[in-house]
């Protein structure tokens, strides 16, 4: 039952925020303060939150595919991990982040969090 609430949480998010960006980079760019100057940065915001709308499918179908559960909270560890050190290493060389940068950062980590437990439980093979 843990895992189909947090897949189910972990993946509307994702899945949700995945759409808008891909939809709207605009929007997305405004909620995280960041200003675009080409149609290379929007098509920047379009490909990464594609990429997010799919790990949010990902978690979703997992609640069906039990086998993907492993996998999808596998695909968050790798992929939050990877944020999560980009984003501390931008706080040392670039300073503190914004109220918005450091609410994306803690969501981050409460996933990254929540994934990592959920992945050493898994007894499901991928």
């Amino acid at each position: 039952m843990t895992d189909k609430i947090i897949l189910t949480l972990i993946g509307l998010e994702w899945l949700a925020f995945g759409l808008i960006g891909l939809f709207n980079p605009l929007l997305i760019a405004s909620m995280l303060e960041m200003q675009l100057g080409s149609l290379n940065a929007i098509s920047e915001i379009r490909a990464n939150y594609t990429f997010f709308a799919c790990m949010g499918f990902i978690a979703l179908f997992s609640l069906w595919k039990v086998k993907l559960m492993r996998t999808a909270y596998l695909t968050f560890c790798i992929v939050l991990g990877c944020f999560l050190l980009g984003r501390i290493l931008s706080f040392i060389l670039d300073g503190f982040p914004s109220t918005g940068g450091l609410m994306i950062f803690v969501n981050e980590l409460i996933v990254y969090l929540l994934a990592i437990w959920r992945y050493q439980k898994r007894e499901v093979l991928f």
